[in-house]
């Protein structure tokens, strides 16, 4: 497996405004990076294997696997370094992700959830997470994934949908599951 490092690489070159073109930036920029992959040569050994670094966080860092198990098209796998999801795995699922808020709801002040789905709002709409960090001043050690972690695997969530599926509702479905269940 060969291992990339393209850590702050996908990111705006500009200050977010234009929703769907700062989106597509994004989709492009990951989409040209694989591009760049050496073909396999068959299956098993002979595949080319891919492992791109992509965030850091307080708990590991966030990294892309491909091919994915259903290897269709740019498909790819997030992982999260050093930390198991509900699978077991270090892949979570749309379904750890709403449990992690779920359970952050609960422990959270009301004002410090309010200031987390603010901030998950911005991420949908292309925001920078390390920014983000920097302004909201979270406290990274609360409930569940550290607040970092969190926001981090929202924005590689929101473009893995944005490359699979782009022509249905990209990462509109993974907002909207998280707005329908908190309000926000």
């Amino acid at each position: 497996m060969k291992s990339v490092n393209i850590v702050g690489l996908v990111r705006l070159p500009w200050k977010p405004g234009e929703h769907e073109k700062d989106r597509n930036f994004l989709r492009r920029l990951v989409v040209n990076v694989f591009l760049e992959e050496t073909p396999g040569k068959g299956g098993g050994e002979l595949s080319s294997k891919y492992k791109y670094t992509v965030e850091y966080t307080s708990v590991g860092e966030i990294y892309l696997q491909r091919p994915a198990h259903l290897k269709k098209g740019f498909d790819f796998v997030i992982h999260l370094d050093r930390w198991k999801f509900s699978n077991g795995r270090s892949n979570p699922k749309h379904e750890d992700i709403l449990s992690d808020l779920k359970e952050k709801k609960n422990n959270m002040k009301a004002a410090d959830f309010r200031k987390l789905c603010s901030a998950i709002e911005r991420v949908y709409y292309c925001f920078e997470p390390e920014e983000l960090l920097k302004a909201y001043k979270f406290d990274l050690g609360s409930n569940g994934l550290p607040v970092d972690a969190f926001l981090k695997l929202l924005k590689w969530l929101f473009i893995e949908q944005d490359i699979r599926d782009w022509n249905y509702s990209g990462r509109k479905m993974l907002m909207d599951a998280m707005k329908q269940l908190f309000y926000f």
